[in-house]
């Protein structure tokens, strides 16, 4: 039995398969919102897991004869991965692990420790890390001129944020 397409039937499967290209395209348009929603940060992806940093917050502390340096920025981690991804400091056994130093305006570094409270950053979602911070101490330690160096080492490669005393940023993985 022969079939006809008639001029109406192939512009209709005609339009459908146009509907159905022009409805996957829209589909893949969600990853540029949500570029567009992390804007306001400097960020650096490893795999599915993007962590972004910005509008940081620096105090000094005396302790004794010590000063402290307590760096506070805005810390978001995008995990599109399809499970929670841990993190916390060394030795905290999770899966990203977050460390930082100091240089002094002298050149002179200081290891950071973070002392925020470990966590979990949901599969498929933006998380803040809402009590971030990462404290260095040393003698004389100010932070005028001072520069600090975030990494969140995670599956074997590290992002890398800088940020210098004025709020710049940058990034980077290795």
């Amino acid at each position: 039995m022969k079939k006809e397409l008639t001029r109406r039937s192939f512009l209709k499967l005609a339009g459908a398969g146009a509907l159905a290209v022009a409805m996957s395209g829209s589909l893949t348009g969600c990853d540029v919102i949500d570029n567009l929603k992390d804007m306001d940060s400097v960020s650096a992806a490893i795999g599915d897991v993007k962590f972004m940093m910005s509008a940081s917050a620096w105090t000094n502390g005396v302790g004794g004869q010590e000063n402290d340096v307590t760096y506070q920025p805005t810390c978001e981690i995008r995990n599109n991965s399809k499970k929670a991804v841990t993190y916390g400091g060394i030795g905290s056994n999770c899966e990203v692990i977050i460390t930082g130093v100091l240089t002094d305006k002298n050149g002179k570094e200081y290891p950071m420790t973070y002392v925020g409270e470990n966590g979990s950053a949901p599969a498929g979602e933006k998380y803040e890390v809402k009590d971030f911070k990462l404290v260095a101490v040393g003698k004389g330690l100010y932070m005028e001129g001072c520069k600090v160096v975030t990494t969140f080492a995670y599956n074997g490669k590290k992002a890398v944020f800088t940020d210098c005393d004025g709020g710049d940023f940058t990034s980077k993985v290795e």
